[in-house]
């Protein structure tokens, strides 16, 4: 805002600016910060050893697990 006034021909600071926006309640918008919310990285997945073949002759040689989040209320 005050690089825009100061190109315009205005003299301003940028406090002095701020405090007059204060009093007539205004606030600039401001860019939000770009936030990776993914990760895509899937090399570092672990490898799919047993390949869906879950039916087993003997006991205690595939062991299976679901993990699954559920987030509070």
């Amino acid at each position: 805002m005050t690089r825009v006034l100061r190109a315009e021909g205005f003299t301003c600071s940028r406090n002095r600016l701020a405090r007059i926006m204060r009093e007539d309640q205004l606030a600039a918008w401001q860019r939000r910060k770009y936030v990776i919310t993914t990760k895509s990285d899937h090399r570092k997945a672990s490898p799919n050893l047993l390949d869906r073949h879950f039916h087993v002759l003997k006991p205690n040689v595939a062991w299976t697990a679901n993990i699954t989040y559920v987030e509070p209320s």
